[in-house]
């Protein structure tokens, strides 16, 4: 599951949220997986016998290709805030035989443990920097000196779609409100580089995620991705109820057209190694 932040709302609205954030992440895993697999294969290191931590692993559909591309030895530590997803990694049986993969429900931002780690491996929204400071002086506790941090960050303005059609611009407009920062309006990519420097690592050459146009199944990404935003977009009064719900329901038919294709949401990805503490 994707990082997005720590702030909680309660209520109909926010577990509305949360159902919409666990079906875009597990979406998402599976578009961006042999993206994902291959950059991992030429990032990750050949650790021997060491250990590695997966922030934010949701059901654990990456830890699964984490788990696939290091040694057999290698211990690999998985944490979600989620319980739900958790559970459900614990329980799906992909890992088959393989042991030394732990699952863990934990907040990836105040965790803390006695063992640290050889590399860290996690996936960003970049409309969620209000906590991300914190994620990463947690990120550090957790590393070891020399040690890689891996970390993607998924745009979620970043699709494309044809034909043009209004929902789907406007959706795109609202949501890059949430990913550019003021004042200044710093981009994802400025950000993360800012806040990996004040944490105290090198500064790292970032490479993106080739363009490419998903399975028309797979369109219902868009309309889940405002679904995950909806409270974050009223919250900063972007918009109204009312207009987000009309959104919702010409999207959703855009989706469903035959001839609507829309691309795999903007990446970003970032290898990079901790300095001396």
């Amino acid at each position: 599951m994707m990082i997005y932040g720590k702030a909680q709302q309660a209520g109909q609205a926010h577990q509305l949220g949360t159902a919409a954030r666990r079906a875009l992440d597990d979406l998402l895993s599976s578009i961006y997986e042999p993206v994902t697999r291959e950059w991992l294969n030429r990032q990750l290191p050949d650790v021997r016998e060491g250990s590695g931590l997966h922030l934010a692993c949701g059901n654990g559909h990456d830890s699964f290709i984490l788990a696939s591309l290091i040694d057999a030895q290698t211990t690999l530590m998985c944490i979600d805030e989620d319980a739900a997803t958790v559970q459900a990694a614990r329980h799906s049986g992909a890992l088959g035989n393989r042991e030394g993969v732990q699952f863990l429900q934990a907040d990836p931002f105040n965790w803390e443990t006695t063992q640290v780690f050889d590399f860290i491996y996690t996936r960003i929204w970049a409309g969620s920097w209000a906590g991300q400071s914190d994620l990463m002086q947690a990120i550090r506790r957790n590393l070891k000196t020399g040690g890689i941090l891996l970390v993607e960050i998924v745009t979620l303005s970043g699709f494309r779609a044809y034909p043009y059609n209004h929902a789907f611009a406007r959706t795109m407009e609202l949501i890059s409100l949430l990913e550019t920062s003021r004042p200044g309006r710093v981009t994802p990519q400025e950000q993360i580089l800012v806040l990996l420097q004040r944490a105290g690592f090198e500064t790292p050459e970032p490479s993106a995620g080739p363009p490419a146009f998903i399975p028309h199944a797979d369109n219902r990404v868009v309309s889940l991705a405002l679904e995950a935003c909806r409270e974050a977009i009223l919250h900063c009064r972007g918009s109204t109820a009312e207009e987000l719900n009309a959104l919702l329901l010409e999207l959703r038919e855009f989706e469903r057209q035959d001839d609507t294709l829309i691309s795999r949401p903007g990446l970003l990805q970032f290898t990079t190694n901790l300095n001396n503490r």
